[in-house]
């Protein structure tokens, strides 16, 4: 009977186990990204793609190449895009004439690691008179940073001009051709150039605290599914696995991947923005500091009213949300 009883409760189990349904796996949701993978300061977004950060926070990657700030701001206020990278002056812009939708979730670099090249003819300041200069665009800090610095170096307007060109690809191609004398290169373009022989006039980190680029989302997108608060985690967990010295080496492939460069370009960047120099942010979070500079630089341009930009925390994402800012 004892046996009867054991052998029946076995089936009754094995039937149990066979009829429990399978757990299911949640889909990963898409995450559309448009941003520059050539561009060492999006290092990060590198990083989390390739070690699984964004997998893991449920996240399947899609990029769009990122062709200029105002279309990325295009893309993210249409819903073309998720999360964007790009300079700070176009996402105050947006916010200042209307897009309140719109906000920084994080940042990428303390400082600019860009570098003001010359071409293989253009050896000092004084070389760049009536010559013409080429920028990604020309209403953002990338373009009145350098006028500030040609007129310190006595060239003020009208002794040189300026050209749009693009992204630091198009630039770096139109500096080489001879289409341009000088141009603002990100890295490792910048040390690409000139390892063919253009010329360093100036390193844009000597400006101090003021964010080259800024990732912004749509607050609507990121409070639901708690969207923001698992890209904000995935964010600075990347930000993190690239400051530990034991990760070097991963990162430093990670970057010749994505960029193009070689071993020793991509060393020498790795000990600029993570040893040296700490151009890189470690946790992933805005500098309300350098926004504020931001809009100041834009007052001073015309860019905005002087003395009515709204307070630096209006371009933030709360923190309640995920955004990462002090």
């Amino acid at each position: 009977m004892w046996k009867w009883v054991a052998m029946s409760a076995a089936v009754v189990l094995a039937v149990g186990v066979q009829a429990a349904p399978a757990a299911e796996t949640k889909p990963l949701e898409p995450l559309v990204i448009s941003y520059v993978p050539a561009n060492a300061t999006h290092w990060g977004l590198d990083v989390a793609r390739d070690e699984g950060f964004f997998r893991a926070a449920g996240f399947d990657v899609q990029v769009i190449p990122f062709q200029s700030s105002p279309q990325s701001i295009q893309l993210l206020v249409s819903g073309g895009a998720a999360i964007a990278t790009v300079e700070p002056e176009s996402l105050v812009s947006a916010v200042v004439h209307g897009a309140t939708d719109l906000a920084a979730i994080a940042q990428e670099e303390y400082r600019p690691d860009w570098m003001l090249i010359g071409g293989r003819d253009i050896k000092s300041w004084a070389d760049l008179k009536g010559k013409r200069l080429g920028f990604s665009t020309l209403s953002t800090g990338e373009f009145w940073l350098t006028e500030q610095l040609l007129a310190k170096h006595g060239l003020g307007k009208g002794t040189w001009s300026a050209l749009q060109v693009g992204t630091s690809p198009a630039k770096f191609a139109a500096l080489t051709n001879g289409s341009i004398a000088g141009s603002v290169l990100f890295q490792p373009l910048a040390l690409k150039g000139v390892q063919q022989g253009l010329h360093v006039l100036a390193k844009f980190a000597e400006v101090g605290d003021f964010p080259p680029t800024l990732i912004p989302v749509r607050r609507s997108w990121a409070a639901k599914d708690k969207n923001g608060i698992r890209l904000g985690e995935a964010l600075a967990r990347s930000n993190r696995w690239l400051y530990d010295p034991k990760n070097r080496a991963a990162a430093e492939q990670i970057l010749e991947k994505y960029t193009k460069c070689d071993a020793a370009i991509a060393g020498q960047l790795y000990q600029e923005l993570f040893v040296t120099d700490k151009l890189y942010v470690r946790d992933a979070a805005v500098e309300l500091k350098g926004l504020e500079r931001v809009a100041g630089l834009m007052a001073q341009f015309g860019e905005i009213p002087g003395g009515k930009a709204p307070p630096p925390q209006s371009f933030v994402l709360a923190k309640e949300m995920g955004g990462l800012w002090h």
